[in-house]
């Protein structure tokens, strides 16, 4: 299972324009949002205050420039997990300090809490000692107090992944969770796709809710893809092939070749099909020739997608013409 400060950080880098703007929608007019950000992940690295917890955040340092041609950076914190860590605000002090002394650029920074905990969400960082004082505030978001309405109303990419963010939060965890998140999902599914939202962004939000908002059933998983599918009413929205492929991932490895894989489905369908077993091979293969075939693929095309010769292909499509009968 993918972890989600990786999926937030890869989003982040898909979707940083969204962002700035939903963040900041006044400042980000004087941002240049057309030139390409820079994330400086090394820079970051090298100056990021000590902490037990570094793998429970996604933080990024990205920087930008103005419309007059400024260079500005930007901290990005997103806190994943709902602990309680009661260095978290002096850390986010010692960012800012060592950043401003090491490169002498202005800098903003945002946190963006993904817990439900008021307590573990500071909003500065204040020290007094004998009469000398220092306050430092940050800018913070607070998912918990949003409601999916005014995440939906902004229209906004950044805004959506949130939205998505948010239904997984407000789910119950009791037996009903994976119903309730199914029709969250749905819900979610259907407004971004009458958005007016880009095609690329709206692929980038599919995978991440899917990544993000895993069904405990994994048999529900498949139904939700073919109800969006269906939804969607045509194959080069979803991207069929790639749906396929992520089909198989899933029920080959899980079923097919469980008993010679131990990693995740990230690992993908070659991986898996390498340690797999034989069984578990012919098995994926047979779905991805069939579930392309249903969804219009021609034969040459799935010959090219699986390595097989067009007379396997259709000698697979037969068999499973003949088992329907």
């Amino acid at each position: 299972m993918i972890q989600r400060d990786t999926l937030w950080k890869s989003l982040i880098e898909d979707i940083f324009p969204d962002l700035l703007v939903f963040a900041f929608p006044e400042w980000s007019k004087q941002v240049d949002l057309e030139k390409k950000p820079e994330f400086l992940d090394t820079e970051l690295s090298a100056i990021r205050p000590g902490s037990g917890t570094q793998d429970r955040i996604a933080d990024k340092l990205i920087k930008i420039w103005t419309n007059s041609g400024q260079e500005v950076w930007c901290l990005l914190h997103l806190e994943i997990q709902g602990y309680d860590d009661p260095q978290f605000a002096e850390r986010m002090h010692e960012y800012f300090y060592r950043i401003r002394d090491k490169f002498h650029v202005p800098v903003t920074a945002l946190v963006i809490y993904t817990n439900s905990n008021p307590a573990h969400q500071p909003k500065a960082y204040h020290y007094n000692f004998v009469g000398t004082e220092l306050i430092y505030r940050f800018n913070t978001f607070h998912l918990a107090e949003q409601t999916p309405e005014s995440l939906r109303a902004s229209r906004n990419a950044f805004g959506f992944a949130l939205e998505i963010a948010l239904a997984d939060l407000n789910v119950s965890s009791g037996k009903n969770r994976d119903q309730e998140l199914y029709r969250r999902k749905t819900e979610i599914f259907r407004a971004y796709m009458e958005s007016g939202l880009e095609k690329e962004k709206l692929r980038k939000l599919f995978d991440f809710m899917k990544a993000y908002t895993p069904f405990r059933n994994s048999d529900l998983e498949l139904t939700f893809e073919q109800d969006l599918q269906s939804f969607s009413n045509t194959e080069e929205a979803m991207g069929i092939t790639e749906t396929i492929l992520h089909e198989v991932e899933k029920k080959g490895i899980e079923k097919g070749i469980e008993k010679g894989i131990e990693k995740g489905r990230e690992e993908g369908l070659e991986k898996g099909v390498k340690i797999g077993e034989k069984k578990g091979y012919s098995n994926a293969i047979s779905l991805v020739v069939i579930r392309g075939h249903q969804n219009g693929m021609e034969i040459s095309e799935l010959a090219e997608l699986t390595g097989l010769s067009e007379q396997e292909v259709s000698e697979i499509l037969q068999n499973e013409n003949g088992s329907d009968q």
